[in-house]
């Protein structure tokens, strides 16, 4: 009894596996095989039932075993046959197959129409030609040789390592049940030995289980995956015997009619667990090649700020040196020079000066960016600082027809933390775009004591220094502003508007902004269009 109960684990064993591998290409020729292999070891299992429980006659008995034994030279046949296309999958013509086929439709004919191999049966043993078993069990023997040289070979041409990995499966799980299915099935019958034949059909789960994994790719050891298909397959292995070894003849119909529901349910319920566990691999692979994507976005983008500082640095120098001599030209032989000429020199001493605000706000860009910016920190007037700046800034606001102006607060104000040269910079890029932007009137700058780093950031366990930056320019749109601090200023359509206009990069107000922030301090403006802005930022006073 535990023969059959062994042989009907198989069955049902081989019909779980060649369903799951199906299920996931029903019409890919690896499946296939893969397939006709599995439902090959079911009709083994079946035939070795049948011989051993369902075989009241001769001609039952004869049939039985004549199907045990074509069974397992197709399995043979489609092994080499798989072992052909797997990994490595090639197109095999259909001639080769068909002259493969050959030795099994010789094998099938001698089985079913005459007595070569097989001659009869004598209760649960058979009765062979001893020349025609031998020559059977070359034939099975020969397939399967052939197979395990081709993997051999296939591994060592590949240098895939997932590929490598799957022949190695393949290879292992096959050939120890080869081999000892070969000594029980085939050997041992020529010296009277029948009662281990039952043997080679549940070998045969180790090659089903092995190809199973290398197909999928060792999906198979997913632990959800494992759990849904071990309950499914137990619980069909229970049903299934209670239909074969039932007490009454109803009872068994009523098992059938459960083991239905229950293989078309396990197998809805096996797809579906596969489908999640494909849709968290290929997550899980868009995640990985995401990452390696960033990664090689990050690399070129420190190329390209590794490349704009170069071209910057190169850059500045000769145009530097330019602007000295254009200035040089202006101021020390514009007695030699005619009205036309002092004019040509003079747009290009302009330019060249806009040249080297843009080379010097790239760089600056380009070394915040790339995280090289190094503060200088020391404890200073803020007042007196500022008011040096406004100095200097006189003669442009002149030029422009505007009035700038400091006030100084009636308190001395705390001493502020600062980089000097950084601090210069801020100053000179708020007042001279108040001095660019605006057409008349005035440019007012102030002082004030907070508590907060900004009207909208409350902070009570530091002081800071408000400085406000106060013009009657044109003034900047509400829709306007969350662009206002971004890098080439207010960008449409792919052109510069506003720094176009006044000659600007565009990368001023981004460049104040990142120094600003790297103090600690905050930024922000207020405006009106037609009525002028007001630009803020805070510092953080010493102590």
């Amino acid at each position: 009894m535990y023969i059959a109960y062994i042989l009907s684990i198989v069955v049902l064993g081989n019909i779980v596996l060649a369903v799951l591998i199906l299920s996931r290409e029903f019409k890919d020729k690896v499946n296939l095989i893969f397939g006709s292999i599995a439902m090959m070891l079911v009709l083994w299992s079946v035939s070795m039932l049948g011989y051993y429980f369902f075989a009241p006659t001769a001609f039952m008995a004869r049939l039985w075993l004549n199907m045990t034994h074509l069974s397992a030279g197709v399995i043979a046949f489609l092994f080499l046959w798989f072992s052909l296309v797997f990994p490595i999958r090639k197109n095999i013509p259909h001639k080769f197959v068909a002259i493969a086929a050959i030795p099994l439709i010789v094998i099938t004919i001698l089985l079913f129409g005459s007595n070569v191999i097989l001659t009869g049966t004598n209760g649960l043993e058979y009765v062979i030609n001893p020349l025609g078993y031998f020559g059977y069990a070359i034939f099975i023997g020969g397939y399967f040789t052939v197979a395990f040289v081709v993997m051999t070979e296939q591994l060592s041409v590949t240098k895939d390592y997932s590929q490598r990995q799957q022949i190695k499966y393949i290879f292992g799980g096959s050939l120890v049940p080869a081999l000892l299915g070969t000594t029980f099935d085939l050997i041992f019958p020529v010296f009277g030995i029948f009662q281990y034949t039952w043997v080679g059909p549940l070998l045969t789960m180790f090659l089903v289980v092995s190809i199973a994994i290398a197909i999928t790719r060792h999906g198979l050891f997913n632990i959800k995956l494992i759990g849904i298909e071990l309950l499914v397959f137990v619980t069909w292995v229970f049903v299934f015997v209670r239909v074969l070894y039932g007490i009454s003849f109803e009872q068994r119909i009523v098992d059938f009619g459960l083991l239905v529901f229950l293989v078309v349910a396990g197998i809805m319920l096996i797809r579906s667990v596969i489908h999640e566990v494909n849709q968290r691999v290929e997550l899980e692979k868009l995640a990985q090649e995401l990452k390696i994507a960033n990664s090689e976005l990050k690399a070129l983008d420190q190329m390209k700020d590794e490349l704009v500082s170069i071209a910057s640095h190169e850059l500045r120098t000769p145009a530097t040196a330019i602007k000295s001599y254009l200035w040089m030209a202006l101021n020390k032989q514009k007695d030699n020079l005619n009205e036309d000429l002092v004019r040509y020199i003079s747009r290009a001493y302009d330019s060249s000066d806009r040249l080297i605000d843009l080379v010097n706000d790239m760089l600056s860009t380009s070394r915040l960016e790339g995280g090289r910016v190094e503060l200088d920190l020391g404890e200073h007037d803020i007042v007196l600082l500022t008011k040096e700046y406004v100095d200097e800034l006189q003669v442009k606001a002149r030029e422009r027809g505007l009035a700038l102006s400091l006030t100084v607060p009636k308190e001395p104000l705390p001493l502020v933390v600062l980089d000097e040269a950084k601090y210069a910079e801020v100053v000179i890029n708020l007042i001279g775009n108040a001095i660019k932007y605006s057409d008349e009137g005035s440019i007012h700058v102030h002082f004030e004591l907070s508590n907060n780093k900004s009207p909208t950031e409350v902070v009570n366990t530091h002081t800071y220094v408000w400085v406000h930056i106060t013009d009657t320019g044109r003034g900047i749109a509400n829709e306007d502003m969350p662009r206002l601090f971004k890098k080439f200023g207010k960008l449409e359509q792919g052109s510069f508007v506003r720094s176009a206009e006044a000659g600007g990069t565009g990368l001023g107000l981004y460049i104040t902004k990142e120094l600003v922030e790297l103090h600690g301090g905050k930024i922000w403006v207020q405006s009106e269009v037609g009525k002028g802005s007001t630009f803020s930022f805070s510092l953080r006073t010493a102590g």
